[in-house]
């Protein structure tokens, strides 16, 4: 990626009052893949997600330059 986002394995974390446990205490092999996996085939997903949100932001971006402009404009002529 880019290095300004991210993605990890949020769903491997385990927290036990604020305190990380440890994975292979507390996970078989079994349930360590199926989550990988739950990750990976919901990864698709999340990057359409992002991609969304880039668009969006992207656009109230482009947005915010018109009214940037506008607003310059509309004071330049005042003070003239």
């Amino acid at each position: 990626m880019d290095g300004k986002i991210f993605v990890e394995l949020e769903n491997l974390v385990y927290k036990q009052d604020n305190q990380l446990l440890s994975l292979a205490n507390e996970v078989s092999f079994r349930g360590f893949i199926t989550k990988v996996n739950n990750f990976y085939n919901n990864l698709d997903k999340f990057i359409s997600q992002q991609n969304a949100q880039i668009q969006k932001l992207e656009l109230e971006i482009t947005e915010l330059k018109v009214l940037q402009e506008i607003t310059l404009q509309n004071t330049q002529e005042k003070i003239i």
